[in-house]
């Protein structure tokens, strides 16, 4: 790292800092919960090669994502590719995603207090994705893919498309597509579930409430939009919500449909209506024709 005492010249420690708080201000939960974004922080990371990463990104709505800058444009490259696999200590995430953020050559003179002031009023800068991989039916190192997006050069962007990028880069498009693979699964199950449990006048009554024109398609729309509302309960509960409680995925029981059904009215009662209205009301039908099968479907 180059000293600042020399003519006051800019560090990457002192744009690191600065790109941090222009990032805060991107977003209303970084800028409220400051601790999202970490820079030049040590003991964030296991492993001897990943104690002080330049900017961690760790908001516990997205999978974390490390930012490595450097005037050397090789630098951040090899950096951020060395930032792959490691884990947080929080939560003992996996980094699937590093950035190499090449700074401008320009801000080598720029007085540190004006730096956040040009990335806020647009200034871009130049970056790369990298990203790791495990191959399905992977048995050794051997099988991890590498990948930089692009593949030669960096694409150029404000810290606001920076930060619109983010959310979407935390883990790579084939883990989020086995994810959704999962997901339609697990809807396919418990609608099955529920059809095997409900006699075919409840199946249909379900299906004209949601206007769907079979009963089956009634049940899958019905586990669509429990599992929203579940997941934006839980999406709400990260950010701090007051009076919206974490989903308690530990225990071994199914859940209490009047508990969740009261914890879905009170957020109704605030916001989130079209997410939670209609949830609440075929959650209370079900519940209604089948209570305990509909609470293990629900679990599922």
């Amino acid at each position: 790292m180059e000293s600042d005492m020399r003519g006051g010249r800019t560090t990457e420690e002192i744009f690191n800092a600065a790109l941090g708080h222009a990032l805060r201000r991107t977003r209303v939960h970084w800028s409220t919960h400051r601790e999202c974004i970490h820079v030049e922080e040590t003991h964030l990371l296991h492993g001897g090669r990943g104690q002080k990463p330049d900017l961690l990104i760790n908001d516990g709505l997205f999978p974390p994502v490390i930012i490595e800058c450097s005037f050397s444009s090789l630098d951040a490259d090899q950096d951020a590719s060395n930032r792959l696999g490691v884990e947080t200590r929080q939560g003992r995430h996996r980094i699937c995603t590093a950035l190499a953020l090449s700074i401008p050559p320009t801000f080598r003179d720029v007085p540190g207090f004006e730096i956040q002031d040009l990335l806020e009023k647009g200034t871009p800068v130049q970056y790369a994705i990298h990203q790791i991989l495990d191959r399905r039916g992977q048995t050794s190192l051997a099988d991890t893919h590498h990948r930089r997006w692009p593949r030669k050069g960096f694409m150029a962007g404000t810290v606001a498309d920076l930060s619109a990028l983010l959310p979407s880069t935390g883990l790579p498009r084939e883990t989020v597509e086995d994810i959704a693979e999962r997901v339609a699964l697990l809807v396919k199950e418990a609608s099955i579930g529920l059809e095997l449990a409900l006699p075919a006048a409840q199946q249909a009554e379900i299906a004209r409430h949601l206007h769907q024109r079979s009963p089956l398609k009634g049940l899958r729309t019905m586990m669509v939009l429990w599992l929203n509302a579940l997941l934006t309960q839980q999406r709400l509960a990260s950010q701090g919500v007051p009076g919206v409680p974490h989903l308690d995925l530990t225990g071994e029981s199914n859940p209490d449909l009047r508990e969740q059904m009261q914890t879905w009215q009170a957020i109704n009662r605030r916001n989130w209506n079209s997410v939670f209205a209609p949830a609440i009301e075929v959650l209370r039908l079900a519940g209604r024709f089948h209570p305990a099968e509909t609470a293990r479907m629900l679990s599922k």
